[in-house]
């Protein structure tokens, strides 16, 4: 999410990965997800999504995380 929203570079962004998530992953490999893999992780969600209402799927009553 933070790569759709943000205008950071690179490193930075991986400065708050680190922080936010103590995950420590390099340069390039932001770059790979926000290029290449983020777009097909959306197209697979909304695919997903897309199914759920053509086939009128709906909660009962509350959510369960």
């Amino acid at each position: 999410m933070h790569t759709k929203i943000s205008y950071a570079s690179y490193g930075l962004k991986t400065e708050i990965i680190y922080k936010q998530f103590d995950l420590n992953i390099s340069r390039p490999s932001t770059y790979l997800h926000e290029k290449e893999l983020s777009p097909q992780y959306i197209n697979k969600k909304n695919k997903k999504l897309n199914k759920i209402k053509r086939l009128k799927i709906e909660p009962i009553n509350y959510y369960y995380y």
